[in-house]
């Protein structure tokens, strides 16, 4: 997707005013934008990584705690009410080891792309600079 259009305006008093005055504030303003994109990517990375980790553990987690919720389950001694309770509190751990890689995999990327796309619409932005 291509950015939008922005327009930044600095206004400075004429005496700070130079002629090449936009073309090192452009580039400043291009390698800010840069570094910034370049974190975001990388954080983008670091967060696919660890929701693949987490991912994983939470998998073994979820599937330990299913099979003793089986258990529970054929346990021929302990009443129906106990059973009941206890895999009620089982599958809450399943829910609760399962959270944040969900977190991770459907929303925690978006506050990264959104402040990237931010940047990069920054970066192509019409840069002008008045004189007050």
């Amino acid at each position: 997707r291509v950015p939008e259009s922005w327009r930044v305006i600095i206004a400075l008093p004429a005496t700070a005013v130079t002629a090449d005055l936009v073309s090192k504030t452009g580039a400043a303003l291009n390698q800010y934008c840069a570094f910034h994109i370049a974190v975001g990517e990388r954080e983008l990375a670091e967060n696919r990584f660890m929701g693949q980790r987490y991912l994983l553990t939470s998998g073994l987690t979820a599937l330990l705690l299913a099979a003793a919720a089986l258990v529970v389950l054929w346990l021929p001694t302990l009443p129906d009410i106990l059973k009941g309770i206890l895999a009620l509190w089982i599958s809450t751990g399943v829910w609760v080891a399962a959270w944040e890689p969900a977190y991770m995999v459907l929303y925690a990327w978006r506050p990264i792309r959104r402040q990237m796309h931010l940047y990069r619409s920054l970066q192509h932005a019409d840069l002008v600079i008045e004189s007050i």
